[in-house]
């Protein structure tokens, strides 16, 4: 638009070279913003590409990091008994340079050889934690990356070794099926004959298998009897006290430490007498505790006892196992057993237990193929896995079908969910009931008793109110 125009166009040539001069000029102007911008674009592009570039450096250098201290480890453990003598000897030579050849558990041992807050052989980590050191590769581990920890570092004349440097400790009993020379040393621990010693290896090797085993010689007629007279007795104690406090609702919700409602009808009862000597036979005595040694182990414990009473017109429970896993991926040999004893011929009108074999296994739960409902006659006994799934039938009978139940575990072992002693609450006591004949019963004694004793006074004025003689 400052251009000088030539003084022979006319007015109307100079405003149409002056509009395309205006035109050019704004042209050229965007065309440098579009540079500019391009240029600004290019820039950033770059300067991402460098961050990307740079990002992936470190991920590389973290990955080559991991790389390297995963081959530490194992070449640690591969090698760390042949090459202690030569960690140790470059140890004490400070001024001696290092091989090439030098693995990295090795630089890492003689570094950490070189003082007690350096890097942890196990973690790799530095920094001034209280560590123990190995005496016989000389390396230095946190205590809290030990496994198990170590809450006090370890003196000097205990000679204490690191993972890398101890040899493997053997796999705990409970982790390994029963063999015949555990099977002979529990024999003759126990003392039972070299037949008896066979069947409970059969026994545990059907258990480990299956999951569950049952035995049709177990309690007698007269030990049944006494059982089930122990349980009526609790069972009747229990609900007139629920009765007489108006507990339903509680029952309902829960239950108490005596009494509880596992499903419609199912009741679970606790009865005290069993743990008395009269009842040694369902204790260390039973014929069921071979079986149960052999599982577990001799140091097998009892961790409760009680009786599931199914009245008539039980429902059917849903599919359960008492107790989980002690790993999420592997499977050990069972931690704890459920022993069941039917104080009734069980029928399958009566509501028996259904169990799926095989589905104890880690991984199995809902994959066995059948299931299996044992019909046995009262004083038999069925052990199974405290894992095995499981159900209570509907008691389609006019009977209550009632069932004592023992479980065993492992010492290391406790249930705080089935057996929490603070999960349930104490049932209340109530005042002793006495019928209208023994009310009567008693003033009778009474009026019989004021009669015979020597008084000045009226044997009638001594009598209660409401007494016959009044």
């Amino acid at each position: 638009g400052g251009a000088v125009l030539p003084v022979f166009l006319n007015t109307g040539e100079r405003s149409s070279v002056r509009s395309a001069n205006q035109q050019a000029a704004a042209q050229q102007a965007a065309n440098e913003l579009a540079e500019t911008k391009l240029a600004a674009r290019q820039a950033a592009d770059r300067l991402r590409a460098e961050k990307l570039a740079a990002r992936q450096q470190a991920v590389k250098q973290q990955a080559a990091e991991v790389a390297a201290r995963r081959e530490a480890r194992q070449a640690a453990q591969g090698k760390g008994k042949k090459t202690a003598a030569k960690v140790e000897s470059e140890s004490e030579g400070e001024d001696q340079p290092a091989e090439e050849t030098l693995s990295c558990a090795q630089l890492l041992r003689a570094t950490a050889a070189a003082s007690r807050t350096g890097r942890c052989a196990l973690c790799l980590q530095t920094g001034k934690r209280d560590s123990a050191e190995c005496s016989k590769c000389k390396a230095c581990c946190h205590l809290v990356c030990l496994h198990p920890p170590l809450q006090e570092t370890p003196s000097a004349h205990s000679k204490w070794l690191c993972p890398l440097c101890a040899p493997p400790p053997p796999p705990p009993s409970h982790l390994l099926p029963p063999t015949s020379a555990s099977l002979a040393t529990f024999s003759f621990a126990v003392g039972v004959s070299a037949r008896a010693a066979a069947e409970i290896a059969a026994g545990a090797a059907e258990l480990f298998a299956k999951g569950m085993v049952v035995r049709t010689e177990g309690l007698s007629e007269g030990q049944v009897a006494r059982c089930y007279e122990a349980l009526t007795a609790r069972f009747e104690d229990a609900m007139r006290r629920v009765k007489a406090l108006d507990l339903d609702d509680a029952l309902l919700g829960g239950g108490f430490d005596a009494i509880k409602l596992r499903h419609h009808g199912r009741y679970d009862v606790t009865v005290p007498e069993f743990t008395e000597r009269p009842f040694r036979f369902t204790r260390d005595a039973a014929p069921w505790m071979g079986l149960v040694r052999a599982a577990l182990g001799a140091d097998a414990k009892l961790v409760h006892c009680g009786c599931m009473l199914s009245l008539p017109d039980s429902s059917v429970q849903p599919w359960h196992s008492d107790g989980d896993h002690l790993s999420e991926t592997r499977h050990f040999s069972p931690h704890c057993v459920n022993v069941f004893v039917p104080l009734v011929e069980l029928t399958s009108n009566n509501g028996p237990t259904e169990f799926v074999p095989g589905s104890h296994v880690n991984g199995k739960w809902k994959g066995a193929a059948h299931s299996v409902t044992p019909c046995v006659p009262a004083g038999s006994y069925l052990v199974f896995d405290y894992r095995l799934r499981h159900r209570g039938l509907a008691n389609h009978s006019s009977q209550p079908r009632p069932l004592l139940y023992l479980t065993y575990a492992k010492p290391f072992f406790a249930d705080a969910t089935n057996f929490s002693a603070t999960r349930y609450p104490e049932l209340p006591e109530v005042a002793e009931w006495q019928g209208r004949d023994e009310r009567s019963r008693k003033r009778e004694q009474l009026s019989e008793k004021e009669r015979r004793r020597p008084s000045a006074a009226s044997p009638k004025a001594a009598l209660p109110p409401g007494s016959d003689e009044q």
